[in-house]
């Protein structure tokens, strides 16, 4: 039922918003998404707080505290704080402020899905079997948890999904279930990691802990420290939010790589961004 009242919120902003009523229309964010919605409708202005003053798309960039009463704002703050921009609006007296990706959801495609949703609701259809495959072998009811609600956001586009979590990288290094031996080597790669053995042909001494975020590379880089993954058995750190398809392909490369690892996910932001899993080898 929630579900469904949240979705029936989203139509109705939604067609309220390109009615061409008497409201004026704001768009917080400078991004494609903030461009489809103006050119779907006129709008009266974007808002950025670092742009303001400036012009985009030929409208004027302005400030949250210049928004005035009676409008409507659609938020196209999404990767890592949606909530905490759309309370900022929420804040503003007689403002009506909804995030974009419950409106794109709504617009049935009138509006394009932000990538990493309509990403995963594509992967999800096609490959079921893997996602329930992840699930049924991860360590802690905690990743459970944390993987249903991360899925159930990116299928429904419904940020409230999300309440549990907040905007805390920092703890990505801190889990309770870490536990890594004094001066021991920790790396983190990113994409200019990727390469044919690039970490094994790079690093010689044991890695003890990698933590790996590389815009979508992950693999490549993973199969490049095979090696150090069979020989170290190192703490892997994998940013599986890039693309959704490696929230089932991180551990299944893994596994095939040293099966002997057990799986752990956290999240740790408001919106699609953050999400880690942990491959810690078995005792």
């Amino acid at each position: 039922m929630k579900q469904l009242s949240h979705h029936a919120h989203a139509a109705a902003f939604y067609a309220e918003f390109f009615s061409h009523g008497p409201q004026q229309r704001y768009v917080l964010g400078l991004n494609e998404y903030a461009n489809a919605v103006a050119q779907r409708i006129e709008i009266k202005a974007f808002v950025d707080e670092d742009a303001a003053g400036t012009v985009h798309l030929g409208k004027p960039v302005i400030k949250l505290n210049q928004i005035p009463p009676d409008s409507m704002v659609i938020s196209t703050c999404h990767r890592r704080k949606p909530r905490s921009a759309l309370g900022s609006l929420r804040r503003l007296p007689g403002v009506t402020s909804m995030d974009y990706l419950a409106v794109a959801q709504a617009s049935h495609g009138q509006l394009p899905q932000v990538t990493a949703l309509a990403q995963m609701q594509h992967s999800h259809v096609m490959h079921p079997d893997k996602f329930q495959w992840v699930e049924d072998i991860l360590t802690d009811p905690e990743s459970r948890e944390v993987f249903k609600r991360v899925v159930d956001f990116r299928l429904h586009a419904n940020l409230r999904t999300l309440d549990f979590f907040s905007y805390s990288p920092e703890r990505i290094q801190w889990e309770s279930f870490l536990k890594l031996p004094p001066k021991a080597l920790v790396v983190e790669a990113d994409s200019s990691a990727v390469g044919t053995r690039a970490l094994d042909n790079k690093i010689i001494d044991p890695i003890a802990f990698a933590k790996i975020d590389a815009n979508g590379n992950e693999l490549q880089v993973l199969h490049g420290m095979a090696w150090h993954i069979q020989e170290d058995h190192p703490v892997l750190a994998v940013a599986v939010y890039n693309n959704p398809d490696h929230l089932w392909q991180v551990p299944q490369a893994v596994l095939n790589i040293c099966p002997d690892y057990a799986l752990y996910l956290r999240h740790y932001s408001e919106g699609w961004a953050d999400t880690i899993m942990y491959l810690l080898p078995k005792p």
